[in-house]
């Protein structure tokens, strides 16, 4: 079985017919056709890369070699034949040339490919004032054979331990932003703590696009790492904690997804 792991996503390139000078031809494999964050330093004059010129549009490969560097903002190798302007792949050195670097305006998203999703978590651990939270998990979610931004994971806990004693936690829905967020977005998450009191982690906008998840593509396997923080909750009293709504709290873990047979990319989108 093989599978790719996520951190959170998976896309296939999106292949748009382009031509140098005009001349149609089609798109590499892990090209797309982007706009570069500066105008007048790309080789095409038009978004689909059809009409040659000293343009605000260029080739660049949208599947391995880039880094982000602002919120849409991406360094990106470009086609061997088209303008760049650094020779690094952090778009530091500055290097006026053809088929090395240059910004784009970018998003990443995700094509899945996959239903159902199989993903395999690791243990997931949720930080209170009080001490941690620590689980195995397991997700469960599908997917459409089409780019996505974002995807809702059911999440079910077991084997939990929190502040030294054993708990019980109850399932959820989260979701995973290809910008880098975390939702509890299904019913909110109660721990229960040896039955001598709760923490209640609220879904919903308390805990809505909750920073950061990082996402990983070494070629073979993407893999999702949260490291939350900012998240809200309340306890209930006792070895929970004071009975008051805290901000403090943070949620970490990882989860590889994949398929039996199939393979997932994370990508960049024009």
């Amino acid at each position: 079985m093989r599978f790719r792991m996520i951190g959170l996503m998976a896309l296939l390139p999106t292949l748009v017919l382009c031509g140098a000078l005009g001349t149609a031809a089609s798109a590499l494999a892990g090209e797309s056709c982007f706009e570069t964050l500066y105008a007048g330093q790309g080789a095409y004059t038009n978004s689909s890369c059809t009409m040659g010129g000293a343009g605000n549009f260029v080739y660049a490969n949208n599947s391995k070699e880039y880094t982000q560097l602002g919120p849409i903002e991406y360094c990106v190798r470009v086609r061997s034949t088209n303008v760049s302007y650094y020779e690094d792949g952090s778009c530091i050195k500055p290097l006026s040339s053809t088929g090395f670097f240059t910004k784009v305006a970018a998003e990443r998203g995700i094509y899945w490919g996959i239903n159902p999703l199989l993903i395999r978590a690791g243990r997931q651990t949720i930080s209170a004032t009080a001490g941690s939270v620590s689980c195995d998990s397991t997700f469960i979610g599908d997917a459409s054979a089409e780019r996505q931004t974002a995807v809702v994971l059911a999440v079910k806990y077991s084997e939990c331990e929190a502040f030294g004693l054993k708990a019980t936690v109850s399932s959820t829905e989260l979701e995973f932003n290809t910008e880098g967020t975390m939702s509890i977005v299904g019913k909110s998450i109660v721990v229960d703590v040896a039955g001598l009191c709760t923490v209640t982690i609220p879904a919903g906008s308390s805990n809505k696009d909750l920073k950061s998840v990082a996402f990983a593509d070494d070629g073979e396997d993407i893999k999702e790492e949260a490291a939350a923080k900012g998240m809200s909750y309340e306890p209930s009293g006792g070895v929970c904690g004071t009975k008051k709504l805290e901000t403090n709290g943070s949620y970490a873990g990882e989860a590889e997804i994949g398929e039996e047979g199939k393979t997932v990319d994370l990508e960049l989108f024009p």
